[in-house]
């Protein structure tokens, strides 16, 4: 039973990452799968909230 629980939020957390990337498509140039600070047409504080891992990418 807790492998199917964990099997569904896997699975959710994996749905919400898809969203943010269809989100922010737009903006990637180049067609990697990421928008980059280079990339992004918005405010820097916008960008660094959305990059929660300060890799300097939002996916």
């Amino acid at each position: 039973m807790a492998l199917i629980i964990l099997s569904i939020s896997m699975g959710m957390a994996h749905a919400k990452n898809n969203n943010k990337k269809m989100k922010h498509k737009g903006m990637d140039k180049n067609n990697n799968g990421e928008v980059t600070c280079h990339e992004w047409k918005g405010h820097n504080n916008s960008f660094n909230n959305l990059d929660w891992n300060h890799d300097g990418k939002i996916l």
